[in-house]
């Protein structure tokens, strides 16, 4: 399974990549939306697990934002705030 983990804390963001790969999941950490949009352009992700408080806007506009473009990210998607 691949996973997109958007997480602008590099704490919080080391230490959940690191969970992810020690069980056999495939991840990519995006540090902001601008970093996310890039990672889903260039592949495709069965989970995205989101951060609501991005230094670069809400986090779930990032999935707004595509929708209202005609764009959809077909993921599950996970969103939580901290």
């Amino acid at each position: 399974m691949k996973i997109l983990l958007v997480e602008d804390d590099r704490k919080i963001g080391q230490f959940v990549k690191k969970g992810l790969e020690e069980v056999s999941y495939t991840a990519v950490w995006a540090r902001n939306r601008q970093e996310a949009h890039e990672a889903v352009a260039e592949s495709q992700f069965d989970v995205i697990i989101l951060d609501i408080g991005l230094p670069d806007g809400n986090g779930l506009q990032l999935l707004t934002g595509n929708r209202s473009r005609g764009e959809a990210y077909g993921s599950r998607r996970i969103a939580f705030r901290g």
